[in-house]
């Protein structure tokens, strides 16, 4: 780069600038601005900088206006080369910018119509609609399982009523068969019979509720067990014998008295089963609305 004093000079004509001005912007004397373009004196390599920054163009093209034969005609072809790289710069589409990446896909997301939920976590719009059809799945499975659950508690509920009122009907009606056909029954029995049943049905029903007070005392009654105190015996044949005897009726004892107790239970149960009847049956009734 040579010919500094040409290109300093053509730069400036071609921003109208003064000498004056330009040393202004250089932080120089007129006059050192003048030596320049009079060839009496060159610019520093930092001062070269400043310039190309004050008119706009790049070392290389300051350096192509210092060796060119027709600075004109270079300055000129530079003029339009700039015009179509900004041209150009400005047809170019912008890059897009990133929004953020699916958790649930590892999608880029580049475009807000894209975007399926932002917040508690990043998801594209595609993983959106996916989750949203799944939980609609899960209720309306949902949903028809608490209608299968609620269908099932209502047989089980007209079972409950059903059954055990078919069973103690025919047992009933073989009883008041025999009652009436035998000489010593009347009607003071049958009557007594019909009472029996009822209570009976009454208490069977509410135990198999398992949800009241008769199944707690059924329960109670009905699994208690006895144990007997064990006995000393000596290790001879009579001995075993008396054991064994002893033994026997110590269990058979046992089982007596959970037969006694259970069969009390029941007839508990059967007494208090007309007073608990219409509480746990409205307790059943809300329970199967309710489920």
């Amino acid at each position: 780069m040579n010919d500094y004093n040409q290109a300093i000079k053509a730069l400036r004509k071609r921003d109208n600038m003064t000498q004056q001005e330009l040393a202004d912007k250089l932080n120089v004397s007129a006059q050192a601005v003048s030596k320049w373009e009079s060839g009496a004196n060159q610019p520093d390599f930092d001062t070269i900088i400043r310039i190309t920054q004050i008119f706009g163009i790049s070392l290389n093209d300051f350096s192509a206006l210092c060796s060119s034969k027709d600075i004109n005609a270079t300055l000129l072809s530079l003029e339009r080369a700039a015009k179509t790289s900004v041209e150009i710069a400005e047809k170019k589409p912008a890059s897009p910018i990133l929004i953020g990446v699916c958790s649930a896909c590892g999608k880029s997301i580049y475009d807000e119509s894209d975007l399926g939920e932002q917040s508690p976590r990043l998801i594209c719009k595609k993983c959106k609609e996916k989750i949203i059809q799944d939980r609609k799945k899960e209720r309306e499975i949902l949903q028809l399982n608490q209608k299968m659950k609620k269908a099932a508690n209502v047989r089980d509920f007209k079972k409950s009523l059903i059954i055990p009122a078919v069973i103690l009907g025919v047992l009933l009606v073989i009883t008041l068969i025999y009652l009436l056909q035998n000489e010593a029954g009347g009607f003071g029995d049958a009557m007594g019979a019909i009472v029996f049943f009822a209570l009976a049905y009454l208490a069977i029903v509410q135990i198999v509720w398992d949800s009241s007070p008769i199944s707690d005392i059924f329960d109670f009654t009905f699994k208690r067990s006895f144990s007997m105190p064990g006995i000393i015996f000596e290790l001879d044949i009579d001995g075993i014998l008396w054991a064994i005897a002893v033994k026997l009726l110590l269990s058979i004892l046992s089982i007596l008295l959970s037969v006694t107790v259970s069969i009390l239970g029941f007839l508990l149960c059967m007494l208090l089963a007309p007073f608990c009847f219409p509480f746990c049956l409205l307790a059943k009734i809300k329970e199967n609305k309710e489920s």
